[in-house]
């Protein structure tokens, strides 16, 4: 083919038809361009989309098993960049938000496991307790600053979550926080003992040989980042080094209105962003969306993804099945779904397939132990008892969407029915029932366009919805109303 384009370039050599020459020209632009696809797909990084169902993700570095676990995903609203270019903002994030989340992160090996912030305090102990970590083992607590949504999750109410731990933050940032919320500090030291003191110098190790931490001020004054480091590989946990990666990869001179100092930040933020492509270290934060082990490139001013690092999560460590209730309900995705498609977990972690309830009238209601409509829990319970003999059902989902005010884990919330209100109807698992985290099921109760009947958002604690014998979805009962004969009829 080589020496036909060389003839074609001497027109003295040969002669050839016009169209012939066209015809040869178009083959030799689609040969290149077939090359050149391939060589793309062959070299470049592959970016993979993670579910986030599983609320956990793990990464092996070397020696460690590296947890990314979620306590609660979100949006980041540009209000927050409001200083920020309108046309940059507009073109970089969708409908003036970007996915975000709040993320923690456990470093363990063997028996031994440190957390790295504690979120909010949402999903965090269930989602441990999916990715086979218990809260005991926690040895320690790594705080990278001491906003609400990195430490709040060190408390359930005053009862400490992780009673064996000892929690570190550097000096600046105790200080900080001192200055901003020191009745926490007190209750922190009260239930965890004295602080330990962070040394962000790069060369004193944290707990273990392999984490270090790196100095981050700006978005608090003692903000800091850590670098765990095993077998050559690196992972580097950022903290809040930037909440927006639809805009801060591209433009790290953007803050928020959340840094404290603004301009220090996007110093901080593009130095340390440098040294992570440099240094080709894998990059997680605690407002990546989830899970986000991301590894980056310099794109002009700013920094793109390249790559997702695969989730090496396996599925013993929630269910020894290997089938997740997460892989149940997305296989049931792919057909018409009825109720009964679904597989939930209840309150003792348990599978609790909704094929059980076939033949049965079923009321679904989303529950709260802290809100003015908790009495309903007796009413609930008053209903099942007269049903009993009829094929009717109550499972009740805890969820905490709502003022937060289903803030206990499983074990609180089932002691909580059982020694307030003696409840003996099914109680499930914790879940989600509202925002982009809704639960499958929910899903279905809620849109139209899989329960084929009607849209009906939940809209707070103690919804019902009522189902048929044959798994029909009948009607949406309002919170405010409650659970007596009445809701078969009217």
């Amino acid at each position: 083919m080589k020496n036909t384009f060389k003839m074609l370039s001497d027109r003295s050599t040969i002669q050839l038809p016009a169209k012939l020459i066209s015809a040869l020209i178009e083959l030799r632009i689609k040969f290149i361009v077939t090359i050149n696809l391939l060589t793309i797909l062959f070299v470049m990084p592959i970016s993979i989309s993670l579910s986030d169902e599983s609320g956990f993700a793990k990464y092996k570095i070397g020696e460690l098993d590296f947890y990314c676990i979620q306590d609660t995903k979100n949006e980041m609203n540009n209000a927050i960049f409001a200083d920020a270019n309108h046309e940059i903002l507009k073109k970089f994030t969708k409908d003036g938000k970007s996915p975000s989340s709040i993320s923690t992160f456990v470093i363990k090996r063997n028996e031994k496991s440190i957390l790295v912030d504690t979120g909010m305090g949402n999903q965090l102990l269930e989602n441990l307790a999916a990715a086979g970590i218990k809260t005991d083992e926690i040895s320690d607590v790594l705080l990278t600053h001491t906003h609400g949504d990195h430490v709040n999750g060190l408390f359930n109410n005053s009862k400490p979550n992780f009673k064996n731990a000892t929690v570190w933050i550097s000096e600046d940032e105790l200080k900080f926080w001192k200055s901003s919320n020191n009745s926490l500090v007190e209750k922190t030291i009260k239930a965890y003992g004295e602080l330990k003191i962070i040394k962000p110098d790069e060369k004193t190790s944290i707990v273990l040989p392999e984490i270090i931490a790196i100095d981050a001020a700006g978005h608090t004054p003692g903000h800091v980042a850590f670098l765990v480091s095993s077998k050559g590989e690196n992972i580097l946990v950022a903290g809040d080094l930037l909440h927006s990666a639809d805009l801060q990869f591209p433009h790290p001179e953007i803050s928020s209105r959340y840094d404290n100092n603004p301009e220090q930040a996007a110093k901080i933020r593009q130095k340390l962003l440098s040294r992570t492509v440099k240094e080709k270290w894998i990059f997680v934060s605690a407002h990546i969306p989830f899970p986000g082990f991301i590894r980056l490139e310099s794109d002009r001013e700013g920094f793109k993804i390249i790559s997702v690092t695969k989730n090496q999560s396996t599925k013993s460590n929630a269910n020894p099945s290997g089938n997740s209730n997460a892989e149940k309900n997305a296989k049931a995705d792919s057909v018409a779904k009825s109720f009964y498609d679904f597989t939930v977990t209840d309150i003792d972690g348990n599978d609790f397939s909704l094929q059980k309830l076939k033949g049965k009238k079923v009321l679904v209601v989303n529950v709260a132990s802290k809100c003015g409509l908790t009495p309903q829990y007796k009413d609930l319970q008053k209903l099942y008892e007269s049903k009993l003999a009829e094929n009717f059902e109550i499972i009740a989902f805890p969820a905490n969407n709502f003022k937060k005010q289903e803030p206990g884990t499983n074990a609180e919330i089932k002691e909580f029915c059982k020694t307030k209100y003696n409840v003996t109807f099914p109680l499930m698992s914790k879940i989600s029932v509202a925002g982009d985290d809704i639960h499958p099921l929910y899903r279905w109760l809620t849109e139209k366009k899989y329960n084929g009947v009607k849209d009906s958002p939940v809209q707070w604690n103690f919804q019902k919805f009522l189902i048929d014998e044959n798994g029909n979805w009948i009607k949406s009962i309002p919170p405010i109303t409650k659970p007596t004969d009445d809701i078969f009829t009217n």
